[in-house]
């Protein structure tokens, strides 16, 4: 089954992570018996460091899996899969785009807009306009990592798993 279309916000918090740091690539892994597939392994932390998502990416099979919430109950790719898609240069980011993020307290903007992610998109944009950064720039780039996703065509890796609960 393939992999539905993430809603924006979820490249902008997948930059976030990268910024903040909160992405930790586990290992790769080999699969001794077959040979044929090269999976990568990931912890991504919540911006509130108290949980976090396991996030696996088969690069020779093209499958990813997270247990966080967008992949388990909307099936879409999820902030953690996208930040691990960057990290690993399977999708190309430029630097400074993950940098013009790491001020802005995205959690907090998005609990006073009650996750509606279209405000919280349009405070953040207004936040990086006032910061100087070019917003058509910036959009330019998370339309490019959106179509690079899609390119990518993928599938899931093993069955969902529930996403953590405590916060």
């Amino acid at each position: 089954m393939n992999r539905k279309k993430p809603p924006t916000i979820k490249v902008y918090e997948a930059l976030w992570s990268i910024a903040d740091k909160r992405i930790e690539i586990q290992k790769s892994e080999w699969n001794v018996l077959w040979k044929e597939t090269e999976i990568v392994k990931a912890k991504v932390f919540s911006s509130s460091w108290w949980k976090f998502y396991d996030v696996e990416f088969d690069q020779w099979k093209n499958q990813i899996m997270a247990n966080d919430n967008g992949s388990y109950w909307k099936e879409y790719l999820g902030y953690p899969s996208i930040a691990l898609l960057i990290v690993q240069w399977i999708i190309n980011v430029p630097y400074e785009a993950i940098e013009w993020l790491k001020w802005i307290k995205r959690k907090d903007i998005n609990t006073k807009n009650k996750n509606d992610f279209e405000k919280t998109m349009n405070e953040i944009d207004g936040l990086l306009v006032e910061r100087w950064v070019d917003i058509h720039t910036f959009r330019e780039i998370v339309k490019i990592i959106e179509v690079e996703i899609g390119k990518m065509n993928l599938t899931m890796l093993w069955k969902k798993k529930i996403p953590p609960t405590w916060y």
